[in-house]
């Protein structure tokens, strides 16, 4: 029937649209997923089994997945993050959030007084270019950078430029400690 093959071509055609964009597929289906209950409720309606076993059926299907969804999250460690800059930052230094939905994240857990930069523009080179004036390392904290930066080009930027002093990955996240400016003494 027209309605159970909808329901099996459901799947294929959410994994085929997200593989090729390397998107979520959770994203993906959401737009149709109203229409794919109403298929799976039509289909449930029209089976000749007990209605009630198909029910319960259901049910389990959506506790697995909702498990499944929920179990595989990677919960970023950001207390971790915020106790390392706390720890090992000292005066001289900065820290640089890229992407401004990290901000919150960080700020949560991160007491400390060393000051922050985010970068306010597209032309990031000239904000970046300033930062030995005043600072002598630069703490850079990324997760999902892709998403403010496809092309990874600040990423890139900070390699060529600066010397990389440190670098630990922590669950989601990225902690790069750079050194920016080798002199000595900071401008009142």
């Amino acid at each position: 029937s027209l309605e159970i093959s909808s329901l099996a071509l459901f799947p294929n055609l959410t994994l085929a649209s997200a593989i090729p964009l390397g998107t979520s597929m959770k994203r993906q289906a959401i737009v149709v997923l109203p229409y794919f209950f109403l298929l799976a409720a039509s289909g449930v309606s029209r089976l000749r089994l007990r209605r009630s076993l198909a029910e319960v059926a259901l049910l389990i299907l959506s506790v697995l997945s909702l498990a499944a969804s929920y179990g595989q999250r990677e919960v970023e460690d950001w207390r971790e993050v915020a106790r390392q800059v706390q720890d090992q930052g000292r005066s001289g230094d900065a820290v640089l959030l890229y992407a401004d939905y990290i901000s919150s994240s960080f700020d949560y857990y991160y007491h400390g007084a060393l000051p922050r930069i985010k970068l306010t523009t597209s032309d990031f080179t000239s904000e970046l270019e300033q930062l030995p004036a005043n600072y002598r390392r630069l703490w850079v904290i990324l997760s999902h950078d892709s998403y403010v930066d496809p092309e990874l080009e600040v990423r890139h930027w900070l390699e060529k430029k600066w010397k990389l002093e440190q670098e630990s990955f922590l669950k989601g996240i990225t902690v790069r400690l750079y050194l920016i400016s080798t002199k000595d003494e900071r401008p009142p």
